[in-house]
């Protein structure tokens, strides 16, 4: 096995995003862990620690809304035709946090692709770039 072929990643695509389609919507999405995600999750992360890392309702929901900010600044950074209630959602950081916020299920399957190392492949296989 050549280990370059097989793991070696686009750093720049890991930043700057990829498409992932989703029925019919097309969201750009960066790679979880990136060096800009990282950062900003640490930042955040020990400035609310106290909270973070207790107990309760309020360490969840302060959890929750640090992972969506991050995921709205680095992760989730573009898409295409995606509506909300039937109109068009242009996007911004402020409508990525907003429906990241309210839809787990969303926040998830952003989550899940962005961790996929296929997507950021440098070299990508024949059977992959058939797909």
């Amino acid at each position: 096995m050549d280990l370059r072929k097989a793991f070696a990643t686009d750093t720049e695509a890991e930043i700057k995003g990829v498409p992932f389609e989703y029925g019919d919507s097309t969201f750009i999405i960066a790679r979880k862990f990136n060096p800009i995600h990282r950062k900003l999750f640490s930042k955040l992360w020990k400035a609310n620690r106290l909270v973070v890392e207790g107990n309760g309702d309020a360490a969840e929901k302060k959890a929750d809304e640090i992972m969506c900010e991050v995921m709205s600044k680095t992760i989730l950074l573009g898409w295409k035709n995606v509506q909300l209630d039937g109109e068009e959602l242009a996007y911004s950081q402020e409508a990525a946090y907003q429906v990241l916020s309210e839809m787990k299920d969303l926040r998830e399957v952003i989550d899940t692709a962005s961790a996929e190392m296929g997507r950021f492949k440098a070299h990508k296989d024949e059977e992959d770039e058939k797909n």
